[in-house]
């Protein structure tokens, strides 16, 4: 079994790793898409105080639904 690690270079000379269990399936990988997006735009809101207005909120919903849709 080979685990992947994917290293996101950020500011500050540090970095986000993430380490995903191989082999890697369709299945594992959908996961950690949804995991990432749900996981991100949560910090995304805390980090913007929640202020984001209804039309912003609303649009990210309907592109939440078209992501998964296309899996």
């Amino acid at each position: 079994m080979n685990d992947l690690e994917f290293t996101v270079p950020l500011p500050g000379n540090c970095s986000a790793v993430l380490t995903v269990p191989g082999p890697l399936t369709a299945e594992t990988l959908h996961r950690v898409e949804q995991e990432l997006d749900r996981r991100l735009g949560s910090l995304r809101r805390d980090l913007t105080g929640g202020g984001a207005d209804e039309g912003a909120r609303e649009y990210e919903s309907w592109m939440q639904q078209l992501r998964r849709g296309k899996q």
